[in-house]
């Protein structure tokens, strides 16, 4: 892949379109569920995950999110609480 898919590019976005579903998903069980479902795995190709940074515009806050990524590569997204967690079950 020479160019990263973005919003332009509709037939190519579609699995980082996916992706950003997927995130928004679990991010929303995990918020809605009061912390009941804290992790969230996906399993994909990395051709998803150059879709994903594309459609998210991250290759214009870093230029290393052009590329092939290596095989088996986590995509880590993490929630950082901006107030403490005042629940008694850690998340």
């Amino acid at each position: 892949m020479a160019d990263v898919p973005s919003a332009s590019d509709p037939v190519r976005a579609i699995t980082g379109a996916t992706i950003a579903a997927q995130i928004v998903e679990a991010f929303n069980l995990t918020v809605t569920g009061a912390g009941k479902a804290p992790l969230n795995i996906q399993f994909g190709a990395y051709g998803g995950m150059q879709s994903f940074f594309g459609l998210a515009n991250l290759t214009q806050a870093n230029p290393d999110f052009y590329g092939v990524s290596y095989l088996s590569n986590p995509l880590p997204i993490i929630i950082i609480l901006s107030t403490p967690n005042t629940d008694t079950n850690p998340i």
